[in-house]
């Protein structure tokens, strides 16, 4: 065969080569996953351990907040304010007791741990709950740690929500009388001024707008690891929060 006809030999596409890749660290991806959630997914799909990332960035956000609440609150006010009227159905030895164990270091710590663990318990619970319901999906190589990682991705906008608070409890004086929905400043709770005693502060606390941008990128999410139709991506991202609401809601009116 001629050298002319061997240029001229018909070379089909190779469909199995992988796309080029817009996000190529986990820096860049902490950022664009506010604005260009796909390309982080697309990305996160062939690449390994950069969900470390997120996660140190949201303990560590998240912990200041309350850690700063409890550092300029009229902890008197906050403790017969919030924790007294819980405890009336005891005796007043009891509540002496039960009082005498807040401190505001005490508080610091626990509510800042608390958000911690939680985050961790209920990512895995989610991130379980991804894994069975994508496991029949041709498209899905995802298993849980796949997902467990991209929990942490999903909830970077509660980032934007602890930056916001932030803000407003620097410029907080000390001894001030100040509702702790000040460390939620996108819910409800904060919006509309509900006080602690209500008994749907809780609700309202956990209804955030910033939940409504998890949920979405959780949607961009599935749609780039799976073969999911929008509805359906919308469907199965949304169904955690509206389960935690609905015991919120029970637990509120019950």
């Amino acid at each position: 065969m001629s050298d002319e006809n061997q240029d001229n030999i018909y070379e089909p596409p190779n469909n199995n080569r992988q796309p080029e890749l817009r996000v190529t660290n986990p820096i860049q991806a902490a950022s664009e996953i506010f604005y260009k959630p796909k390309d982080v997914f697309d990305a996160l799909a062939v690449r390994d351990n950069w969900s470390w990332i997120p996660f140190i960035l949201l303990m560590v956000i998240l912990f200041i907040p309350p850690y700063l609440y409890f550092g300029v609150v009229d902890f008197d006010w906050y403790i017969n304010t919030a924790i007294a009227p819980t405890l009336e159905d005891m005796a007043p030895a009891q509540q002496e007791s039960m009082l005498s164990f807040y401190t505001p270091n005490q508080m610091q710590l626990t509510v800042g741990i608390s958000i911690i663990v939680s985050g961790i318990i209920m990512s895995a619970i989610v991130a379980f709950y991804y894994a069975m319901t994508t496991k029949n999906d041709p498209k899905s190589v995802q298993g849980f740690t796949d997902w467990y990682g991209a929990m942490w991705w999903m909830t970077m906008p509660g980032i934007i929500n602890a930056l916001i608070a932030l803000v407003l409890l620097t410029f907080q004086s000390s001894g001030a009388e100040i509702n702790i929905a000040i460390t939620n400043p996108l819910s409800l709770a904060y919006i509309l001024g509900v006080e602690m005693s209500s008994d749907w502060f809780g609700l309202l606390t956990t209804l955030r707008l910033d939940t409504i941008w998890m949920i979405y990128i959780g949607v961009v999410c599935l749609q780039s690891w799976t073969n999911f139709s929008r509805n359906k991506a919308i469907l199965i991202a949304s169904i955690p929060t509206i389960v935690i609401l609905l015991i919120m809601f029970a637990v509120a009116a019950f």
